[in-house]
């Protein structure tokens, strides 16, 4: 036990220089290649050290670069990190960075974001590519169009896109979340077909879907060239799956009565299908 004592704060320490070693040799190839006129590059290269050393000074370089970029709000965020940092050790570059903030502050705008249902479990808030985590928080963001996104486990999405002006604060209020599917990853959108003998539109649909998909299986199967096996195997797949849709179709258009049918497509980012209930 003694030696896992000892040895274990020697792997965090070695680790932990080999991250500061490596921090540092990006952020010199920052400095370098922002020097020679390569910003994009140069920022990705103090953004990679920043990650794995918040340092005041690569974060003020990051600050800077991300102002030559244009990326005007991330600037204004990464000063304001800067400059609590700064004052946190009372260091003079808290200065520096107030500056820059004074200076930015007139290039970008400020969203001021209302969610009725703050308290939801799970609860995910997007300003663009940002993640919203304190909401008591005026969030400051680029002029122009930006979108916003809320989401919970059980929750339909919601999303809006709004338009910010440069020096000018809004509101947004974000609406309940209604319960439901949640559309990512899956998206779900069910309707219902009515009860009784005029409710006959459900079985056709899904006759002509496994029509449809033999036909696919088939086309496959008779284009594909003579060393093609992987594709001639897919197309009988799919040719058979098409006929087992269709069975189903017939089976449906038989069982179908006085039950009220509900028919929900179902998406997946590597799936589609039917979900069938109120029959059988």
């Amino acid at each position: 036990m003694s030696a896992v004592r000892v040895v274990l704060p020697l792997i965090l320490l070695a680790t932990a220089v080999a991250h500061a070693d490596d921090a540092d040799s990006l952020f010199a190839d920052g400095k370098r290649l922002v020097a020679a006129g390569s910003i994009d590059q140069g920022c990705d290269k103090f953004a990679a050290s920043l990650a794995l050393d918040p340092a005041l000074g690569t974060t003020l370089h990051l600050a800077h670069c991300r102002d030559q970029q244009g990326r005007f709000a991330d600037a204004y965020r990464l000063f304001e990190r800067a400059q609590a940092l700064a004052k946190s050790r009372k260091d003079k570059r808290a200065a520096v960075a107030r500056r820059e903030l004074a200076r930015l502050a007139k290039r970008v705008a400020r969203v001021k974001l209302t969610v009725g249902n703050a308290d939801t479990p799970g609860l995910t808030i997007k300003l663009g590519d940002l993640t919203v985590t304190d909401l008591a928080a005026v969030q400051v963001v680029d002029p122009g169009q930006y979108s916003i996104e809320v989401s919970a486990p059980g929750y339909v999405t919601w999303r809006t896109v709004e338009t910010a002006l440069v020096g000018k604060s809004q509101t947004v209020v974000i609406p309940d979340l209604v319960a439901g599917a949640n559309a990512d990853p899956a998206l779900v959108l069910a309707s219902e077909v009515p009860a009784g003998s005029g409710s006959r539109v459900l079985p056709w649909l899904v006759i002509g879907t496994g029509v449809a998909t033999t036909a696919t299986g088939i086309a496959l199967r008779l284009t594909a060239e003579p060393d093609q096996d992987r594709r001639s195997t897919i197309g009988a797949a799919v040719a058979i799956t098409g006929a087992v849709v269709v069975v189903l179709g017939v089976v449906l258009y038989v069982k179908i009565g006085d039950t009220p049918v509900v028919l929900a497509p179902t998406a997946t980012p590597t799936s589609v299908g039917l979900t069938l209930t109120g029959l059988l």
